[in-house]
């Protein structure tokens, strides 16, 4: 008996090889589909690899140079005190040149937190979010400005750069979201600046906000670029730092307009 006659003149052979070949097909596509996979999944491996690197590259770099400028600018300072012990100097000369040396330590300190800020969090904890506002208030502090936190709530964050991040929006607002005309006709300073912290409606994040001047809709999206300082005074970097941090948590932010008129940043957490 032949091979023919056994499937009947070849009919169940042929379906057999058919459902064969579509076997193999379905596992070629399947193993392409893999491959592919497989390939992309390593790309992407080493794209994350030199994004990495880049970043430590910029932290060391930061470390350096930061190091690097302390020193000498440390000795600046001592040179000066000893100038105003011993010699009678001009006062507005004297600081002129100690506000300088104050925003080379702005712009130096700024310089490494932006480098650090980039790094992913991926250990954050549940932090209070009235506590690490009021933390923050400490160092920014002033009484030209108030800070008000409406209700209470946490937040999973790294807790060093959520204050960070406080800490520089709170400056922001008492050095930009005030009037530059802030007095009566009498000399006297109008009403202090209100900085606000709570948690979205829905709470899907929280916000600050500030019942100042505000900020143009059109120079919103580019108050976050580095190096725009606004009003001309800071070192540029607060808000490019605020974005970066914001980033590293996944985190989305929004500069908007605050019911008062001033800015209102809202992060989607």
């Amino acid at each position: 008996m032949t091979l023919y006659s056994q499937f009947e003149g070849g009919v169940v052979l042929q379906q057999e090889l058919q459902r064969l070949n579509a076997g193999v097909a379905r596992g070629a596509v399947i193993g392409l589909a893999f491959g592919f996979y497989d390939v992309e999944r390593q790309r992407t491996r080493r794209r994350e690899q030199q994004l990495e690197r880049q970043v430590e590259r910029l932290e060391e770099f930061a470390s350096i140079v930061s190091h690097d400028l302390r020193s000498p600018l440390t000795v600046a300072r001592g040179r000066i005190e000893l100038l105003k012990a011993s010699h009678d100097l001009d006062e507005e000369h004297v600081s002129q040149i100690e506000f300088a040396h104050e925003r080379m330590t702005e712009i130096i300190e700024d310089s490494l937190a932006l480098a650090r800020g980039g790094h992913e969090v991926t250990d954050p904890e549940s932090v209070d979010l009235e506590s690490v506002a009021n933390t923050a208030w400490q160092t920014v502090g002033t009484s030209t400005a108030r800070l008000v936190v409406d209700g209470d709530g946490t937040i999973e964050a790294d807790e060093d750069r959520l204050k960070r991040l406080f800490e520089n929006l709170f400056r922001n607002s008492v050095e930009h979201g005030t009037p530059v005309d802030n007095t009566t006709d009498d000399g006297a300073e109008e009403s202090e600046i209100t900085i606000t912290v709570g948690q979205l409606v829905d709470n899907s994040g929280f916000y600050i906000e500030d019942d100042g001047v505000g900020v143009p809709e059109a120079d919103r999206e580019s108050m976050f670029e580095a190096g725009n300082t606004g009003s001309g005074s800071g070192s540029g970097l607060g808000l490019a730092i605020v974005r970066r941090i914001a980033q590293a948590h996944g985190w989305e932010v929004d500069l908007r307009e605050a019911e008062t008129g001033g800015a209102r940043f809202e992060f989607r957490t």
